[in-house]
């Protein structure tokens, strides 16, 4: 192979291609992508394998002991909203993650 080949960009081809992918979400991504996207892997690359992860407040080191060749991508950042009626009790102290969790 000469250095011309090397820099040539080579075609993927999807249906034989296999390899293994995580993908560190909260459940609301998974819930809401997780679905359409093995379908689609499993039309387009059948031999990919595609695992979900419970996302962490700071798992980036558990991520980096996998090897050298993992690569972390903030697709987009997610955030939370809660509504409660004006006199609700969850406002008579300050809201703790405990006590937002503790209503229904």
């Amino acid at each position: 192979m000469n250095a011309a080949a090397l820099l040539r960009p080579t075609t993927l081809d999807l249906a034989t291609l296999e390899r293994c992918f995580t993908v560190r979400a909260n459940d609301g991504f998974v819930g809401a992508f997780a679905g359409s996207l093995l379908a689609r892997l499993r039309a387009q690359a059948p031999l990919v394998v595609l695992r979900f992860a419970p996302e962490g407040e700071n798992d980036d080191d558990t991520l980096r002991e996998m090897g050298p060749e993992v690569r972390i991508q903030t697709i987009f950042p997610d955030h939370f909203v809660g509504m409660a009626r004006a006199d609700h009790p969850i406002f008579s102290v300050p809201i703790t993650p405990e006590r937002f969790c503790a209503y229904d």
